[in-house]
Order: C-alpha cells, then structure tokens, then sequence
C-alpha cells in the first residue's frame, strides 16, 4: 500500500470538494425559493462528481498495484477527514444537515466508481521484460 500517496490524494479530494462547498456558499448568500436551492444543489453536486472522478481517474491511471483498494481507501480516509472537520466545525460550516451531507458522500462516491474505472481502463499495459538470453554453459 502506498498509504503516503493516498493520505495526499485523500487531501486533495478534501480541499477540491471543500473549494466547491465555499463556492456554493458564496453564490447562495441569501436564503434562496426552494426550486432555486435544488437547481443549485443539483448543480453543485454535479460539479463534486465531476471532480471527484477527475480526481479518481488521474489518481488511479498513474496508481500502484491496487487501484480499486486504493481508491476505496481513499474515499474512506475522505470521509472520516470531513466528517472529523463538519464535527469540529459546525458553525463555519453553516451546519450541513446529516442527510444532505450523506447525500453528497454518495455523489463523491458515484464519481468516485466512475473515475476509477475510467482510470483503470486509461492505464497503460505493464510492458514485457524482455526474456534473457540463455547463459552460455561452460563445457568441460
């Protein structure tokens, strides 16, 4: 495992869903109808599993051995990172209610599986070693 490499990775899912929330939050300053708080959580939500798989996909094309365990446990360090940060944070963070937010867990998810798919099948094959040339025996 390579637990260097997903530690930083999971940050940077972190920081990337994290930038799109504060972006949300300054486009929605005021208290919006319902219809338009949908369309804007539906267009952020896209954005998230837009990136997620963005992120997923660069993650496991240029991956180790594992890329599905890997992706799997970076998805899970990702989680219990935001859900670490939205515990100690609540005020910041206008207090998500807990559905919403496991709402968005399964979108990060969503684009989570699309990309890692798409960064196995982006991989490039293992090249062949070449076969050594026999070694010469000595003859006695």
């Amino acid at each position: 495992m390579l637990w260097k490499r997903i530690a930083k990775f999971s940050a940077a899912l972190l920081l990337a869903q994290g930038a799109i929330g504060f972006f949300e939050g300054s486009l929605m300053p005021t208290v919006p109808s319902p219809e338009e708080a949908i369309g804007r959580w539906l267009a952020t939500a896209a954005l998230g599993a837009l990136a997620s798989a963005i992120l997923f996909a660069a993650f496991t094309a240029n991956g180790g051995s594992r890329p599905w365990l890997q992706a799997g446990l970076a998805l899970f360090v990702y989680v219990v990172a935001d859900c670490a940060i939205a515990t100690l944070m609540p005020m910041q963070l206008g207090r998500t209610p807990t559905i919403q937010h496991w709402i968005d867990f399964a979108v990060t998810a969503l684009g989570a599986s699309v990309g890692t798919g798409l960064g196995v099948l982006a991989r490039k094959p293992p090249v062949p070693e070449p076969e050594a040339a026999p070694s010469p025996r000595s003859s006695g």
